[in-house]
């Protein structure tokens, strides 16, 4: 039970049990029931690599209608733990190091999986990038390429075929030579390739030691032993502080991207943290139980492609990947056709499924839970996003908080969900939920703490001031400050150090981490995040908060929303609006002046200007492949349109 402090903290209480290997969550799953459906490749075709994972003798247990099974890819928990067993011992045979780095550019699919259950049965160290990054050719994505084998010097790389496999020759020659190592052509004294499709006589004649996942592993000489076709939870042996996987953070310079290394304790915790609520309610919907069928929308180099299905795997549930690259068009039959319940999605990505050529509320009837994350979720968004599902109050619309660095540390207990509905939104803000055990969590005043961090350091007070930078000024219930969480959940540091004053220790010694997100925590216990701290547009006449006026017009205008701020000579910045589209029967004019009557706060205030995506050459929102707007590139759009209007009192260099 979540305690109730007159302060903006909450205790969660002690943390849940939780494994002490990766393995163990997938294992957890396989107990439950060895015969259920554990992964369902929509697009792959049935018989895929049967050879490794071998026939079951009966069909998974699925909710896939049987007229539709012989159509797509459905391997039982037995199937799963088999091929990777058999993964594990391929990587064995070919003597790769213990705690090996392995780098992916592969797309989603069984190979993806697979290498995700043998990694942790391997206890190697996990990094995937997509397929488009390694074919791409502009120069900050090269420099990325450029910077994943340089700083990680893999021995293990899977790619896709041949034409990826000549790339990543080229840049592990490259790293070697930027580090001058003469020894070899890579930065790293093991390596073995991993080639999805078959290879050529000339690719495996080259001694580059490259391997074919559909032969060699498939189909391997000699064949598999039966030791090497089963687990023994003996045989892993994980370690607490074990990097599981590294992720990258969105939004960094292309030169040094911010790696985030999850421990295994990082992943174990998260699972443990994330399904803490449903153990004490089985009525609960929002974990994944047997039965449930999640899918995968997400790119598979993000962490919650990752998080997701450990979650459904934990909980012996089903994981659905609809396609090869993101298709809204499949994601919809996926769902009617394989009976999903539960989707995690972005906001970006729920329009685009709701607006779909293809779409009727029928191919969505299976589904109970929908969490929506990525960016703030108000009531207005929720409002139309049921209008244009066309779902009732049977479908849980769940706004849900995860980042990089962590997940877990936030979610709704199940009297909340089932008992109470869902909680009172905080202005047009709906909250993301509260703490869960082994979570606590503060939200401290960022204008003192930076006050404190500008004190000048002498040799003399530099301890002292150290000391004081460990602590932070807890705002009371209903005051907006910047979020901060502890939770083994969430990591403890950048990769190589990056920007350490986002990690700190209070003086009881508790690490806390500081995501950077303005959060407000009402009388009831309920978190809301309302901004990004580097949103925030700083007026002369006050701080502006591009989410409340994003929520407060979306609500009234029924169009799409972005507020940035964009450089004044008289008001140090100016909030100015961009929409998708006027509202109908609307104008620039009303917009403006709606916002100055009615925006609490705004009255006497003025929009810098209002303007369209079309004014501005778009056609729809400039994302990241995370799905979040890029507020960076819309400003910067802007800024070039803005510079060809008649508006010289406006510093627009910035």
């Amino acid at each position: 039970m979540t305690q109730t402090l007159s302060s903006s903290e909450l205790d969660g209480g002690p943390p849940p049990p939780c494994g002490d290997s990766v393995w163990s969550i997938f294992q957890h799953g396989i107990d439950i029931d060895p015969e259920r459906a554990a992964l369902i490749s929509f697009w792959q075709p049935a018989s895929h690599l049967e050879a490794l994972v071998g026939k079951s003798p009966c069909p998974a247990k699925s909710m896939v209608d049987p007229k539709h099974q012989d159509s797509m890819l459905i391997w039982s928990y037995d199937q799963m733990q088999r091929g990777a067993a058999r993964l594990g011992a391929i990587l064995d045979r070919h003597n790769v190091p213990a705690d090996s780095m392995i780098l992916t550019f592969i797309p989603h699919g069984v190979e993806w999986s697979l290498v995700m259950w043998a990694a942790a049965l391997k206890c190697h160290t996990l990094v995937c990038r997509t397929v488009q990054l390694l074919h791409s050719s502009l120069p900050d994505d090269q420099q990325l390429k450029e910077y994943y084998f340089r700083r990680l010097r893999p021995a293990v790389v899977i790619v896709e075929d041949e034409e990826s496999a000549a790339i990543v020759d080229k840049l592990r020659q490259d790293a070697a030579a930027a580090a001058g190592d003469q020894s070899s052509d890579s930065g790293s004294s093991f390596f073995l390739g991993i080639c999805l499709s078959p290879l050529t006589p000339a690719r495996r004649a080259s001694g580059s030691n490259w391997i074919s996942f559909a032969s060699d592993i498939a189909s391997p000489r000699p064949p598999f032993t039966d030791e090497e076709s089963s687990v023994s939870a003996q045989q892993v042996r994980d370690r607490p502080d074990r990097i599981s996987n590294i992720f990258f953070t969105s939004g960094t310079s292309a030169s040094q991207p911010k790696g985030v290394p999850r421990t295994t304790r990082n992943v174990c915790a998260s699972i443990a943290s994330h399904t803490a609520f449903s153990s004490s309610s089985p009525r609960s919907p929002e974990i994944s139980r047997p039965g449930t069928v999640g899918l995968i929308f997400s790119a598979n180099m993000m962490a919650l492609s990752m998080t997701s299905p450990l979650i459904q795997w934990y909980n012996g549930g089903t994981v659905v990947v609809p396609s090869r690259v993101f298709s809204v068009s499949a994601n919809l039959e996926a769902i009617e056709w394989c009976g999903v319940t539960n989707m995690e999605m972005m906001r970006s990505q729920l329009v685009l499924l709701a607006k779909h050529k293809d779409f009727a509320p029928r191919k969505i009837r299976s589904i109970r839970v929908i969490f929506v994350s990525g960016e703030i979720i108000t009531v207005g968004y929720l409002e139309r996003v049921r209008e244009m599902l066309g779902v009732g109050e049977k479908v849980l619309l769940v706004a849900g908080f995860g980042m990089t660095e962590g997940v877990g540390a936030l979610g709704y207990p199940p009297s909340v969900l089932m008992e109470e509905g869902m909680p009172k939104p905080l202005g047009d803000v709906m909250p993301v939920g509260t703490a869960t055990p082994g979570t606590r969590i503060k939200v401290v005043d960022v204008e003192k703490k930076k006050k404190v961090s500008e004190t000048t350091q002498t040799p003399q007070n530099e301890q002292a001031t150290a000391e004081k930078e460990k602590e932070w000024e807890v705002l009371p219930r209903g005051k907006q400050g910047e979020l901060h969480i502890s939770n083994d959940a969430y990591v403890d540091g950048y990769l190589d150090g990056l920007a350490p004053q986002m990690f700190y220790r209070d003086r009881e010694g508790t690490k806390w981490f500081r995501t950077g997100d303005l959060a407000v925590i009402d009388e009831s216990g309920m978190v809301f995040v309302v901004g990004r701290i580097k949103d925030i547009v700083k007026s002369s006449v006050g701080f502006f908060n591009p989410t409340a006026i994003e929520a407060f017009l979306a609500r009234h205008l029924s169009v799409e929303v972005c507020v940035i701020g964009i450089p004044s000579p008289m008001h140090g910045e100016m909030p100015y609006v961009i929409l998708d589209r006027l509202p109908e029967n609307g104008t620039a004019t009303d917009v403006n002046e709606m916002f100055s009557q009615m925006m609490p706060g705004g009255s006497g205030f003025s929009l810098g200007e209002v303007i369209t995506l079309k004014e501005l050459g778009l056609d729809t929102w400039p994302i990241t492949v995370t799905g979040k707007i890029q507020r960076h590139q819309l400003r910067k759009i802007a800024v070039a349109y803005l510079k060809t209007k008649d508006i010289s009192g406006y510093a627009l260099d910035g």
